[in-house]
């Protein structure tokens, strides 16, 4: 078996002029994205998907294989690993194959798919502030919210999803990948005396900060909003929302 060195950028493919009856896709990483490969025969075109650590073997009945080509299946992200081709079989015992240490945090990130937004409204009489990550309609994104951080003039704060987005137009959450474009969220505020109905709420020290993390992610979809705010009046309020981008 004779060990080859790939490289498969997106929407990139390689010819492996290897003769042999086996195929084993040691290892490949993405950096966290899908590092499946398309492997084709040039016996008989026949293509199938393999992931780091499967293995294909052709039958002894079939033509040696002179020629496999090789592409990046998903075209997420550069596929970076190793293969062996030759006409020996390779018997790996571990349940997972290849096992990778994957972050998928960086990885969406260098994707310019993770976004921050921060949001202040100060206190006013007889109001409640309120602040909203809003998706608009026609976004094509979800927004995956894994935590906001929230500090309030008083100890409780409230959250809630509302269909409408509210008043004022504060910024485009920016991307953690620095120098990109903005996230098609927008943050907003305003101030009124009749707050939403809450989806839930907790007490915190006031004038201090408290990081709200879901046990699962909080998906947004357009058209819907994330809302926060101070549960009494003449309260000032600020959040600070984190969270990724898919496709709606």
């Amino acid at each position: 078996m004779q060990a080859y060195d790939i490289n498969l950028p997106v929407n990139g493919a390689r010819d492996l002029d290897a003769p042999g009856r086996s195929f084993y896709y040691y290892s490949g990483s993405a950096g966290g994205a899908d590092s499946t490969i398309t492997l084709r025969e040039d016996t008989s075109g026949t293509t199938i998907q393999l992931k780091p650590g499967q293995a294909h073997r052709v039958a002894d009945d079939v033509k040696r294989v002179t020629r496999w080509r090789i592409q990046n299946y998903a075209n997420a992200a550069t596929i970076v690993g190793v293969v062996y081709i030759g006409d020996g079989q390779i018997t790996d015992n571990r349940v997972t194959g290849s096992v990778e240490v994957i972050d998928g945090g960086k990885a969406r990130t260098f994707a310019n798919q993770s976004f921050i937004g921060f949001g202040s409204q100060g206190a006013a009489a007889g109001v409640n502030a309120h602040l909203q990550l809003w998706n608009p309609v026609g976004s094509g994104k979800n927004l995956i919210v894994e935590r906001f951080t929230v500090s309030v003039d008083i100890a409780q704060t409230y959250f809630a999803v509302n269909s409408a987005p509210i008043t004022t137009l504060l910024s485009n959450p920016k991307s953690k990948l620095s120098g990109v474009v903005s996230s098609v969220a927008e943050v907003r505020t305003y101030s009124i005396a009749s707050p939403f109905t809450p989806l839930g709420g907790f007490t915190a020290t006031p004038n201090t900060s408290l990081i709200y993390t879901f046990a699962e992610p909080f998906v947004i979809q357009p058209g819907k909003g994330l809302v926060v705010w101070a549960n009494a009046t003449n309260a000032g309020i600020q959040s600070l929302f984190e969270f990724f981008e898919e496709g709606a």
